[in-house]
Order: structure tokens, then C-alpha cells, then sequence
């Protein structure tokens, strides 16, 4: 589904990835590992098509990604760290906007405005919206359409135990229909309950792409954060 060969990205001089070679299948649930300034969101947003590499090809079932892709773009669905809706606009509008660029609501729409309580601030200013409110419009926003793709980047920031439960299942849910997922995340047992497939990034490189299964096998079945605390180790001394 989605390919990256010989990525390259820098800006002014600060490289930021280095020919990076991945591929995630369809379907998968793949997780990008890594600290900050590592290069994830960078990455994210090369298969977006919002960044574009200094050299190298991203493709989405063979079609090159680029800022005027417009039909590869409506296929994949995006839900950013950060929601950056504008603040002076109630959340009714936001929907009304949503649904003029879709032609009207689309399928899951519904369920998710009654799953997520959305009415409860449906006529609240954005800008005043709790963070854990703006991450439920931002649900909202990325997974009411069915998508080829959906690119998470830390979706579980700002959510109560709740609804980040909640979230999780509605990945597990879409994965089960066929549906294809990359997101970032810091928090390992996470990544451990929703991925199958991961890669770990470490100062712009991919140092590690596993299936999960066959990562915890290689050290003794342990759970994710260990195997990888161990992996990480291992760097340190070769």
C-alpha cells in the first residue's frame, strides 16, 4: 500500500531523515516508534503529501504521493497531534464545513457525534473546547468517512482512560474491515494493543522494521517496552 524508497529530508542544513526504506502492507496497523525529533511527524507527513522528500518516492498502491494528488488524498484519513480547527468557530460549524466538502454527512458520522457525546458542546467556540474535547472533534473529523488509509500521529494525546479505550477499539474495529493504519505513539503497551507491524526511527533512520509477534519472540517473548529496552541496549555496545 504505501512505499518509501531513499527518502531523504532536510531543513537549512538539519537533516532530518536518511534514506529511509519502508513499506506497509494493506491490511496493517503499523506503528512508527521513536523519541522526539526523530523524524516521525516528518514522515507522517510525507505520506500525507504535505511534506515532499528532497529526494525519493513515496507511493500509495504504486502512485507516487504529492502535493496535487487530490485523489490519493481523498482516500487517506488524517488526525494530527494537534487539532487546529480555528478557534472562532463553534464546533456546529466546523461539521457544517466538514459536511459541504463531503456533499453531506458521510456514513459514521452519527454514530460517532452520539459515541463521542459531541452535542454536549455542539454549539461551544472551538477555542474554548477542553483538550480532550478538541481531540473528539479530531476523531471525529478523521475516522466519520471510510478511508484506505488513516495516519494517526500520538492519537491517544489529551484523552481520558475512556476514550482512549474507545479509540483503540475503533482502530481494532476498521483494521477488521479492511482498513489500513500508520500512527506514532511514545506509549508502548499501546503500540503493543494496536499494532501488528512497527518500525523503530532513531535520528532520522529506520534502525529496526518487525512484526511485532517476531520482535518479542527474537528476546524471549517479553513485552514490547522490554524487547525494545533490550534492542536499545544492544545499539549502545555495537
Amino acid at each position: 500500500m504505501i512505499n518509501l524508497e531513499n527518502i531523504k529530508k532536510a531543513y537549512g542544513g538539519n537533516v532530518i531523515l536518511k534514506n529511509i526504506n519502508l513499506h506497509v502492507s494493506s491490511p496493517a496497523v503499523f506503528a512508527l516508534v521513536g523519541p522526539n525529533g526523530s523524524g516521525k511527524s516528518t514522515l507522517l507527513k510525507m505520506i500525507l503529501g504535505l511534506v515532499i522528500p528532497d529526494s525519493g518516492r513515496v507511493s500509495f498502491n504504486g502512485t507516487e504521493v504529492n502535493d496535487t494528488n487530490k485523489d490519493i488524498k481523498k482516500k487517506i484519513g488524517y488526525m494530527p497531534q494537534v487539532p487546529s480547527f480555528p478557534r472562532n468557530l463553534k464546533v456546529r460549524e466546523i461539521i457544517d464545513f466538514l459536511d459541504s466538502l463531503n456533499g453531506g454527512p458521510p456514513p459514521h458520522h452519527d454514530k460517532l457525534m452520539k459515541d463521542l457525546e459531541i452535542s454536549r458542546f455542539y454549539d461551544r467556540y472551538f477555542g474554548d473546547l477542553s483538550g480532550g474535547m478538541k481531540q473528539k472533534v479530531n476523531i471525529l473529523q478523521c475516522f466519520r468517512s471510510d478511508k484506505s488509509l488513516y495516519v494517526l500521529d500520538e492519537p491517544t494525546v489529551s484523552l481520558d482512560p475512556h476514550m482512549a479505550y474507545y479509540l483503540k477499539n475503533l482502530v481494532k474495529e476498521r483494521s477488521r474491515d479492511g482498513h489500513s493504519f500508520v500512527f506514532t505513539s511514545h506509549i508502548m503497551h499501546e503500540v503493543e494493543d494496536m499494532a501488528n507491524e512497527m518500525a523503530l526511527l532513531l535520528e532520522g533512520e529506520i534502525r529496526l522494521a518487525k512484526k511485532l509477534a517476531e520482535l518479542k519472540d527474537e528476546f524471549g517473548g517479553q513485552p514490547l517496552e522490554e524487547s525494545l529496552r533490550q534492542y536499545w541496549s544492544s545499539l549502545q555496545y555495537t
